[in-house]
């Protein structure tokens, strides 16, 4: 490695950014849409509440910045074909976003697109894909909501929040440069269960576990794994909503009952009173102090 990469790589190490120009924060403030559907909502609930701290190597974060790098080439595809696209709001400049449960749900669309051959006077939303081989070969198999649910939950979101009735999936495999392209359709009670969904992970407890054991495979790779079976000595990510103290109101903020803030908190910082949730601590450790 010569000395030049070496600082690339601990550029990225150090500010998680997807490209050299942009600095990420760790976490999202909101849930975003693009979760909701994947298989275990209780994973949903903790990366709603920062529960786990991101550290992810550079060639991760490159393969991340792949997905964005792809999507002009999408758009180019398409507009080749003669049509239309909005990747961006024609009066802000910015992307078309959705926002549910007072804000603290969200997402961003890859864009609209209008005069397609099977649709020709309708505008569909644009979803833009990247795949590994494995991941690419099962989504041809299965199609878009037998191999990818998450995936499909995300349109069927943005359509029933853009009140739009169709969406144009776009995916390429990343090994061999392979297209798959999909029509999805608008099933509204599909999209109001989700949408409820994401009100329940937002105000309501933690779901239950996805599996009986902490070896099963929908369990082996999460990134929650450690806490959410009580690993011994695993904690939550040391921030304000991995606090005991803090809530989710209804202004789309977080507020503390240790200090009755009712404004926006400052998340990422957590004050010296922070206490862990009790999700975090396993029911047998719980102390419950005797009444005076």
């Amino acid at each position: 490695m010569t000395p030049t990469q070496q600082k690339i790589e601990d550029f990225q190490s150090l500010h998680q950014a997807i490209s050299i120009d942009k600095k990420e924060l760790p976490w999202r403030p909101h849930l975003g849409l693009s979760i909701i559907g994947q298989e275990c909502s209780r994973k949903t609930w903790m990366d709603f509440r920062w529960s786990f701290q991101p550290d992810f190597p550079p060639n991760v974060i490159r393969l991340f910045d792949r997905g964005h790098r792809e999507e002009p080439r999408f758009v180019n595809y398409l507009r080749v074909l003669g049509i239309k696209v909005e990747e961006v709001h024609p009066e802000t400049g910015k992307q078309f976003k959705t926002s549910h449960c007072d804000g603290h749900v969200g997402g961003s669309l890859d864009g609209f697109a209008y005069g397609f051959v099977e649709y020709p006077n309708e505008w569909v939303i644009l979803e833009f894909k990247t795949h590994s081989l494995k991941s690419f070969d099962d989504l041809v198999k299965k199609g878009v909501k037998g191999s990818k649910p998450q995936h499909y939950g995300q349109m069927q979101g943005y359509m029933r929040k853009f009140k739009v009735k169709r969406a144009y999936y776009m995916a390429v495999c990343k090994n061999d440069d392979r297209l798959y392209t999909e029509w999805v359709q608008l099933d509204e009670a599909y999209a109001d269960g989700l949408l409820d969904l994401s009100v329940d992970l937002v105000y309501g407890p933690i779901p239950d576990r996805i599996a009986l054991s902490s070896t099963d495979h929908r369990c082996r790779f999460c990134d929650h794994k450690p806490v959410c079976w009580f690993r011994s000595g695993a904690e939550p990510a040391l921030n304000c909503r991995t606090c005991d103290h803090s809530y989710p109101n209804k202004q789309g903020t977080w507020g503390c009952t240790f200090n009755g803030v009712e404004a926006d908190l400052d998340c990422y910082n957590p004050c010296g009173s922070w206490t862990k949730r009790a999700e975090y601590i396993k029911p047998q450790d719980i102390v419950i102090s005797p009444k005076m």
